[in-house]
């Protein structure tokens, strides 16, 4: 009786999870294929096959579901872990400026690769509908505040010997690594993924030294 008491929930979580992976896969398959504003919530619980109700108590609002697509698309197969905290345990693995570029470089080519459709909704939606331009403000914001972490970091690998302070590596690091940035330059100037990840590369190691 003990055992099934505890399996019971179990399940339940179980199939909430899967609920929830089930309705924000699908959510960025809509979003991205006919637009943010003409994708209902009714139109997700139909393709979903789960009531209206159920997308509001597994994810949340239009833009809460939203949200948590760009969460899926920038933390990729460490889902359901946070980006940061990938992106943080492998630049303090680093021990020199030079690393630190490279990883950010290759982290960049590979979150903004699954990225760069999502956002491209979500700068459109901002344009039109107040709460996804609330939330294209928070998520700009918080990358500008995640990298603000990283001087400290560059510094203690003996970086930024010519003085330059916080404020302008952040703002360096995310301007470069930034989605739009990523979406300009392999579709308006036809770079490849590769060529972009080693111009962040260098861009950034000449900064940091």
């Amino acid at each position: 009786m003990e055992s099934e008491q505890f399996s019971r929930p179990n399940r339940r979580l179980v199939q909430s999870a899967e609920t929830r992976r089930l309705i924000v896969s699908t959510a960025r398959r809509l979003f991205v294929d006919n637009g943010y504003i003409p994708t209902s919530v009714g139109q997700l619980a139909g393709e979903c096959g789960v009531a209206v109700q159920t997308i509001y108590n597994s994810v949340g609002s239009k833009s809460e579901v939203l949200s948590a697509v760009i969460d899926l698309a920038a933390s990729g197969d460490q889902a359901p872990a946070s980006p940061l905290e990938f992106l943080s345990e492998r630049l303090e693995a680093t021990t020199t400026t030079d690393a630190m570029a490279l990883v950010l470089g290759d982290w960049f080519r590979s979150v903004n690769g699954r990225m760069a459709s999502i956002y491209r909704v979500l700068s459109d939606a901002a344009a039109i509908d107040p709460a996804a331009a609330e939330l294209k403000v928070s998520r700009d914001t918080q990358r500008f505040e995640r990298y603000a972490l990283a001087p400290a970091l560059i510094r203690a690998r003996g970086g930024l010997s010519d003085g330059t302070g916080d404020d302008e590596i952040a703002a360096l690091i995310w301007s470069t690594g930034h989605p739009q940035t990523y979406d300009f330059l392999l579709t308006a100037r036809g770079w490849t993924p590769d060529r972009y990840a080693k111009w962040c590369s260098a861009t950034l190691a000449r900064a940091f030294a």
